[in-house]
């Protein structure tokens, strides 16, 4: 954990002038705006991770169309709540350090670990 702790912290000073780089990747026409097809495979990504949720429901019988419901509505409710709070926080001391202040968690818990 101290590892990746200090891992973190350094590639958080290399990793600022490449950031522009990767978001450029991503927006293959570079125009700013997700297209359809931008859409559809961000879409499909995405859903890869329902699969082991979908293999666990159905190897324990449980109601397809509630979870299919269920988890829809908590997706878009955690996705708002975490983009409205993200907002906020992106402004204050915390969302502008969370990278070094996330690889400081890391090597406290690395240390926490090593003495328990």
């Amino acid at each position: 954990m101290c590892v990746i702790g200090l891992y973190t912290i350094v590639s958080n000073n290399f990793a600022c002038a490449k950031s522009e780089e990767n978001l450029e990747k991503i927006d293959k026409d570079q125009n700013n705006i997700i297209s359809i097809r931008e859409a559809i495979v961000l879409g499909l990504i995405l859903s890869i991770n329902c699969i082991g949720g979908g293999i666990g429901i159905g190897a324990n019988g449980i109601s397809a169309i509630f979870t299919v419901i269920s988890i829809g509505f908590f997706s878009l409710l955690t996705f708002a709540i975490g983009g409205h709070f993200g907002l906020i926080l992106s402004k204050t001391f915390i969302g502008k350090n969370s990278t070094l202040i996330s690889g400081v968690i890391l090597i406290g818990i690395g240390i926490f670990e090593m003495f328990i």
